[in-house]
């Protein structure tokens, strides 16, 4: 946005310079221009700074409505948890995870702070992921899917950017070759609800 901003600045500079550059009593008028156009930029750079730097909060009443929403997610025995960090690890990324394990965890939901919260697969998953709140599920796992979807779209509502990503979670699917190695009697789907788990990542706000 900004190299955006510099090239119109430019662009309207040169065709100021061009238009009047036969009668050198107009320099004033472009200084002017010219001078605005760049305190305009300057503006719209540090508002868009200061939006990114504004903390992404819930209130009170926007954590009741996600707890409320998320309820029928309730965690029972052997379910897996359902993971909530932040990257890049800053104090507004982990201020605003805190709160989403709040309300999970108000909602009857085993989720958990995890620090370090990235490494290995999940690392790259997230490299690929854009702004804001990824919430990633293992793809064929329909509990999983609405957990996610449900989640993505109650933060949304909030006014804080969420997305729902259906990935090979490679952890899961390790998870699941195996059992199906140590008990091949037993009839085992990715869609059980036991390879139900997520992951939660709490990016940068978006600019």
């Amino acid at each position: 946005m900004t190299l955006i901003l510099l090239a119109a600045f430019l662009s309207a500079a040169a065709a100021l310079i061009t238009y009047f550059r036969r009668d050198r009593t107009c320099w004033p008028r472009i200084l002017l221009v010219v001078g605005l156009a760049g305190v305009t930029i300057l503006f719209t750079q540090g508002y868009r700074n200061l939006q990114r730097l504004k903390p992404r909060t819930l209130t009170a009443a926007e954590q009741r409505e996600i707890t409320h929403v998320m309820a029928p997610f309730v965690s029972f025995h052997d379910d897996p948890r359902y993971v909530v960090g932040a990257m890049p690890p800053s104090g507004l990324n982990l201020e605003l995870a805190e709160s989403i394990t709040r309300v999970l965890t108000d909602a009857k939901v085993d989720a958990y702070m995890n620090e370090p919260v990235i490494s290995g697969s999940v690392a790259a998953l997230v490299l690929r992921a854009p702004p804001g709140v990824s919430i990633f599920f293992v793809k064929g796992n329909d509990r999983a899917d609405k957990f996610a979807t449900t989640l993505a779209s109650a933060l949304s509502a909030t006014g804080i950017q969420a997305s729902a990503f259906a990935e090979a979670y490679p952890k899961t699917r390790e998870q699941f070759a195996q059992m199906q190695k140590q008990h091949p009697d037993v009839p085992l789907s990715i869609n059980d609800r036991q390879f139900s788990g997520v992951y939660i990542v709490v990016g940068d706000k978006p600019l």
